[in-house]
């Protein structure tokens, strides 16, 4: 049976099948707008759907059977598994980044993101290796960060456009929280290099250590200040350079941590110390993560 959106499609007029223009494959999302897709569409969800190379810039509008669209979105998995891409030059007109649109593009090397951005989706540049820079326009306001968008991309360094909700600092992407109009920049750390080496102390301005923020990065301690309130899930995995962490909280339990799950996989906590507040040892030991296994020692 064909589902609801294909017979709307029928219906409307609007192709089912992705059509080809200048080396780009298009999906009608609307009667007047496009997004970019890839030759496996509808059957995009394959490891590696593979279907560009080179360097390519999309055009805001695009011509089909006399019709004119304008290009919105870079569709899920469009140009995911691509290994043979260099290059992407979004157009002004795009304004949602799907999930895994470049996953696995392990030579792409160069992604200009256009100011109108608003949205990316999960995954969005997973294992991109090659990937050395990347600016966030002020107009993105929202990443789906329910899985790591940077994840694999060892090489990423991060800039942001000043006067949006993400900024920043010292290498480490930060967003304002929502509702927040008190000038908080970095209200939620959202990524932290995996290039990223050394000790880190995390501002005291963040309240929110957002899911897989510290993963699989070269850090070698990490300072935690006592102004974070949650810890989302899937922090502190594959770190197998960490052996020290700095906890400021006086009462560890006070701290929202039932979101972070499978913490310090790939890792050996016997090999990490956790430094803790004087006073405070036995707190930390009876602790249900902080209390498995670490050399716990006070400040």
């Amino acid at each position: 049976m064909r589902n609801v959106q294909e017979l709307l499609d029928r219906d409307l007029g609007v192709p089912m099948e992705p059509f080809f223009v200048d080396g780009i494959y298009y999906r009608v999302i609307s009667g007047a707008n496009v997004w970019v897709t890839n030759q496996m569409y509808p059957n995009d969800y394959a490891d590696s759907c593979n279907s560009y190379s080179g360097d390519i810039t999309i055009p805001a509008t695009v011509t089909h059977n006399k019709i004119g669209y304008a290009v919105t979105a870079i569709g899920a998995n469009a140009f995911r598994g691509s290994t043979a891409l260099s290059s992407v030059t979004l157009p002004p007109t795009i304004q949602l980044v799907g999930s895994r649109a470049f996953s696995d593009c392990t030579n792409l090397a160069s992604l200009t993101l256009n100011e109108g951005l608003k949205s990316i989706g999960a995954l969005a540049f997973e294992n991109c290796s090659k990937l050395a820079s990347l600016h966030i326009p002020a107009s993105l306001s929202g990443i789906n960060a329910s899985n790591p968008i940077f994840a694999g991309c060892s090489q990423l360094d991060i800039s942001a456009e000043a006067g949006g909700c993400f900024s920043v600092t010292d290498g480490v992407l930060f967003e304002r929280g929502d509702g927040d109009h008190s000038g908080n920049t970095r209200h939620f750390i959202r990524w932290i290099p995996e290039k990223k080496a050394g000790e880190y102390i995390i501002p005291d301005e963040v309240v929110n250590i957002g899911v897989h923020s510290i993963s699989g990065n070269g850090l070698t301690g990490i300072n935690i200040p006592a102004n974070v309130e949650t810890i989302q899930r899937n922090n502190f995995r594959s770190c197998e350079n960490l052996t020290e962490i700095t906890l400021n909280w006086k009462n560890p339990t006070t701290v929202a941590m039932s979101l972070l799950t499978s913490p310090f996989v790939g890792m050996t906590k016997s090999d990490i110390t956790l430094r803790v507040p004087s006073g405070t040892a036995a707190l930390y030991v009876a602790h249900e993560l902080w209390g498995e296994g670490f050399k716990i020692v006070e400040q």
